[in-house]
């Protein structure tokens, strides 16, 4: 079930890659967001990671903010990394699973950005002991993803074909955090409007490596 859960979710990501950039590439909560991070996290030339970099967004606003600061994104979908080396040309991608990606422990800043939102409970835990090993001492960690208790495939506003979502408990994922050696520094929630009219919490967690 893993397996395929991740096969249909990145088949999904890779036949709709350009519809999903155009959707996210501007969307201001995000950007304000990551803004945010970068005035109270990112030091000058951070060595910068993103898992689940999707179309580099996020890595594009970083390097907007401070060009010295060297970027790497991690995805799945190669659909998606074509887009994100377009859109950072001077950046470096990966096309793997951050499941099992093995990163070496030299990284300022992680980005995790709405990425655990298609992993089950075992794999975001993976996910999160992994970040703290990469990360290198005092380094920070920007993690999003959605409030709730519910997991399957839903439709989205971007995609034809169904996407798996996990919606997390954020005392879960604060455990998980301190379990591995990473301390919240700052937690802010927002809603996010769907296409069928109803609101789901994004939560922002802004952390550090103790």
């Amino acid at each position: 079930m893993d397996e395929l859960k991740t096969k249909l979710t990145i088949d999904a990501y890779d036949r709709n890659a350009e519809h999903y950039a155009l959707k996210f590439e501007n969307f201001s909560t995000y950007t304000k967001k990551i803004l945010e991070f970068h005035k109270g996290y990112v030091p000058e030339g951070a060595r910068i990671v993103d898992l689940g970099c999707g179309p580099g967004h996020v890595i594009k606003t970083l390097m907007s903010l401070d060009s010295t600061c060297c970027c790497t994104g991690v995805d799945l979908s190669t659909e998606l990394i074509s887009i994100a080396k377009l859109n950072n040309p001077s950046c470096t991608f990966i096309t793997e699973d951050i499941c099992t990606i093995q990163l070496p422990a030299e990284f300022d800043v992680v980005i995790a950005s709405f990425c655990i939102v298609h992993l089950i409970e075992n794999e975001a835990e993976n996910v999160i002991e992994s970040i703290s090993k990469c990360l290198d001492k005092n380094g920070h960690l920007y993690l999003s993803f959605m409030e709730g208790s519910t997991s399957g495939f839903e439709s989205t506003s971007f995609s034809k074909e169904q996407i798996f979502f996990n919606y997390y408990d954020v005392d879960y994922i604060l455990e998980l955090l301190k379990k591995y050696g990473i301390e919240p520094q700052e937690i802010s929630r927002e809603e996010y409007l769907e296409q069928d009219g109803s609101i789901t919490i994004d939560i922002f967690i802004f952390a550090s490596k103790q």
